[in-house]
């Protein structure tokens, strides 16, 4: 799997929630990926989260190798799928609607200023005409246009899939017989027969997890059709069943360390840690904390982290001077603004030196803490955490943050100050904590951070949680947690082994939701003598976030060459601030 295959499914499973399914190639449209890309991840993630993939594959199956007339069946497909499935993706993300319409703007103003020739293209000008209400000139293309706007109005998938079937019946000669057996949809002998609608819809609909069954059944209906030739252009189904039965967790761990490697934790530490943690909005979270996914993770994985490593090395060395100077300017800031003012401390005590200036607070508050101790810090005296975000939201500048993290481990190295660095994302019930060093590791291990890799969703809050449980126990006065992050918690669902060991709703941690939780686990670890701090890596106009989970103690950067200083100046903040 190449790296723009891998960012692409990644993209997918996040809209989708389904981090098992492998999307089929043949709705990638290759040869139009900068036209429809990112609308068009958007629809394959809503059609893997509403449509039950046996649906898909049937479809799929029917319409393979016919040349030109694919590619326009593939265009009907996902333009009758945006109108179902992006008001669906839209009830709990409030930004995409607006997302959905400067698309739909940009795809037809590219369509309007070319040559069209093409069925599918004339099926695609028509449709996105007339989603921004352009006239449409009569004709086959406009009418499809119009019906498939209708799809919105549809209740639930089995209907999708039927008013799809209908539109060949009115407008193309009928539905595609090359990998049909015999019949129509309602014919007894159709290979989507009563008995598997009524299995593949009963959970998925409403958001709810696909059955296992619902899951393998394409690899059933099919039979008939040489096995090489759908293998090809489908890439046919071998997953397993996930989420049917008791079972399940333990297929879903042995993926968890096919992906990362064994946890660092024993299982008693672990379920120590999540009986202390997994409660209210993270109830039934697992925590899987991976410090050899390097070298442990298994398969396609392991070669798409060797080869991310060194697309991240190769961007930094590319912008090496940028870099230095920035780890330069942060290396003054820390030495000369931070553990200068740290060597020399005085604490307000009940016994030691009398402090002049205090001795008031004996007569009036009958505060007996008036006296002055003087203690000489040392390097030694701040234990530093950098927590990266690692998820799919992150994917557009995986580079960009792997050398961030590089600037900030290596600055804080080179000062004495030897940090722990994790990454986090999230995969089924799994907060995944991925360790790129720890505090007694050498200075050579910094560049381990350039392993970093973007996917999955985010639940930020248990992240942060997590890793204030694990500071706590440090023996240093001063503890920092650096956290580099887009401001977007967004886990869909827990995961059905949740509703499996507990059988309980669990909140969906999304939107407004996540951000408060987040930022109230930032309160409680600056309370309990954390300094958390936050390092924004998203665009300006998704800040609020951000300014919402840490307040003022985060740092933007708009400008790179000004990384060291700017960051540098809200560490000294934070630091120095008395409030925690």
């Amino acid at each position: 799997m190449n790296k723009e295959k891998m960012r692409q499914t990644h993209f997918i499973w996040t809209l989708s929630g389904r981090y098992n399914i492998k999307p089929r190639s043949i709705l990638f449209e290759e040869d139009r990926q900068e036209d429809l890309d990112e609308l068009r991840l958007m629809v394959i993630g809503g059609l893997y989260r509403y449509i039950p993939q046996a649906y898909l594959d049937d479809y799929l199956l029917r319409i393979v190798g016919l040349g030109e007339s694919t590619k326009y069946y593939v265009e009907l497909l996902l333009c009758l799928a945006q109108e179902y499935v992006m008001p669906r993706l839209s009830v709990k993300r409030r930004l995409l609607p607006e997302i959905e319409r400067n698309h739909v703007q940009r795809i037809y103003n590219a369509y309007a200023n070319r040559k069209i020739t093409s069925e599918r293209d004339k099926l695609t000008y028509a449709y996105f005409a007339d989603k921004i209400g352009m006239p449409l000139k009569s004709g086959t293309d406009a009418e499809v246009a119009r019906t498939i706007r209708r799809a919105a109005e549809l209740g639930n998938a089995t209907e999708w899939m039927k008013f799809l079937y209908s539109i060949f019946d009115m407008y193309l000669g009928g539905v595609p017989k090359k990998y049909e057996s015999t019949g129509h949809w309602d014919e007894e002998s159709h290979q989507l027969n009563a008995e598997v609608l009524k299995k593949a819809e009963s959970n998925i609909y409403d958001d709810d997890e696909y059955t296992g069954d619902a899951m393998v059944l394409a690899a059933e209906f099919n039979h008939n059709v040489m096995e090489e030739e759908v293998d090809a252009q489908l890439e046919v189904v071998d997953e397993l069943k996930l989420f049917s039965t008791h079972a399940d967790s333990k297929v879903m761990f042995d993926k968890i360390l096919a992906n990362y490697g064994p946890s660092k934790f024993t299982d008693r530490q672990r379920i120590e840690l999540e009986k202390a943690l997994a409660v209210d909005i993270h109830k039934g979270c697992k925590v899987h904390y991976a410090a050899s996914f390097m070298t442990q993770s298994r398969g396609y994985k392991k070669e798409y982290i060797a080869e991310q490593y060194e697309a991240n090395l190769r961007y930094y060395e590319e912008h090496a001077a940028r870099h230095e100077m920035n780890i330069k300017q942060l290396v003054g800031i820390i030495r000369e603004k931070i553990l200068t003012d740290l060597e020399e401390t005085y604490f307000n005590l009940d016994r030691g030196i009398p402090d002049r200036r205090k001795m008031y607070r004996y007569v009036v508050l009958k505060d007996n803490k008036v006296f002055m101790k003087h203690v000489k810090d040392t390097i030694g005296s701040i234990a530093l955490t950098i927590l990266i975000d690692s998820s799919g939201s992150q994917l557009a500048r995986q580079k960009q943050v792997a050398s961030w993290a590089y600037i900030l481990t290596q600055a804080f190295s080179l000062c004495g100050i030897l940090p722990r660095v994790v990454g986090f994302n999230n995969l089924f019930d799994y907060t995944v904590l991925r360790e790129y060093r720890d505090f007694t590791d050498p200075i050579s291990k910094n560049k381990d951070v350039f392993y970093f890799t973007a996917e999955g969703s985010n639940r930020d809050g248990m992240a942060i949680k997590t890793m204030d449980y694990l500071m706590k126990s440090r023996p240093q006065e001063k503890k920092l947690m650096l956290v580099l992050s887009d401001g977007k918690p967004n886990d869909v669902r827990i995961g059905v082994s949740t509703h499996i060991v507990s059988g309980h709703d669990t909140l969906e941690y999304t939107g407004i939701n996540a951000i408060e939780d987040t930022a109230k686990v930032v309160r409680r670890a600056r309370a309990g003598g954390v300094q958390v701090m936050g390092i924004y890596t998203g665009e300006r106009d998704e800040i609020y976030s951000q300014k919402l989970i840490y307040g003022k103690e985060f740092a933007y950067v708009p400008d790179l060459n000004e990384m060291g200083k700017i960051v540098g100046r809200v560490i000294e903040k934070v630091i120095k601030d008395e409030a925690y």
